[in-house]
């Protein structure tokens, strides 16, 4: 039996009612005729006809080129993850629609995912990020605006996949560190470049370019503050918490993006990242994170 024959196999009945379910939804929800579904499925009628009688099962190479025509995700069909309504809203030409999972407690500017999105576009290609956003059910057009809010969920997403992928830390170390690379010809850049010193960089870190440009998840402060060294502490916000319904908004991919974010500001300046430790984290049990961080030597910007 060929690899694309499987699913005629009795033995994946259950596969196959799945597979069948999905179809069904997404022809109820997008509102599709018979001949267009036919049409997706690269199916006859009565071949069709068949397989709601039981007589037939649909192949895996028609269901792969209906989740193609459709643009769904094969791994969203595994998990059994699909926004139905994101879906039609999509197909219907409605390319900028957020999913409902990522409006709730929207206290994440799209300035977050977007510069995320660049470095796997840099790092993985354009055909890895097109995957990664079709999974997530968004589309290039979602970022038209980038102070428009979304939940911290979106951002949470992106960086457990990443991880996932590529079984790298350093990865999402440096997805987080891109940060960099996405504003550096900003108005965000050019305020980072006119601090007076690294530490001064730190502090309008802390309590004006992240609140008001990337994310209020959390309130971060500035625990210690010395000439080359500083200590960043993130309190979840509670109102979040409380509407997502969890105890904690950090994981540990999410904790090494904000690793990375917390080592660029240096960058600003043409030195190398700061060094950037973790030694608490929510995800631990403890009430906020903690990051300390050392700044690289350098005489004139301390």
């Amino acid at each position: 039996m060929g690899g694309m024959d499987f699913l005629l196999s009795s033995k994946f009945s259950d596969v196959n009612k799945r597979i069948l379910d999905i179809i069904l939804n997404v022809q109820n929800t997008m509102e599709l005729t018979d001949e267009e579904l036919f049409a997706g499925l690269n199916l006859t009628k009565a071949s069709y006809q068949k397989v709601l009688a039981g007589e037939k099962h649909i192949g895996l190479e028609s269901f792969l080129d209906f989740l193609e025509k459709f643009k769904i995700s094969i791994d969203s069909t595994v998990a059994g993850g699909i926004d139905y309504v994101a879906l039609r809203e999509h197909f219907r030409g409605n390319k900028g629609f957020v999913p409902e999972r990522y409006t709730f407690s929207p206290e994440s500017k799209l300035r977050a995912p977007a510069y995320m999105l660049d470095y796997v576009e840099r790092t993985e290609g354009n055909y890895y990020k097109m995957l990664l956003m079709r999974k997530l059910q968004i589309t290039s057009d979602l970022f038209q605006n980038l102070e428009q809010k979304v939940s911290a969920t979106l951002s949470s997403d992106l960086c457990q996949s990443i991880l996932r992928l590529t079984h790298d830390e350093k990865k999402v170390v440096d997805m987080g560190r891109n940060f960099y690379n996405f504003s550096k010809e900003s108005p965000i850049g050019n305020q980072f470049r006119q601090s007076r010193s690294i530490s001064e960089a730190y502090e309008m870190m802390c309590y004006d370019i992240i609140p008001k440009n990337v994310e209020n998840n959390c309130d971060y402060r500035l625990g210690v503050l010395k000439k080359n060294y500083c200590e960043i502490w993130a309190y979840p916000n509670s109102k979040v918490l409380h509407t997502l319904g969890t105890d904690t908004l950090t994981n540990k991919a999410f904790s090494l993006l904000r690793e990375g974010f917390a080592s660029i500001p240096p960058m600003y300046f043409g030195l190398p990242p700061s060094k950037v430790v973790t030694t608490a984290c929510v995800s631990l049990g403890f009430d906020y994170c903690r990051m300390e961080i050392s700044f690289p030597q350098a005489v004139g910007h301390q």
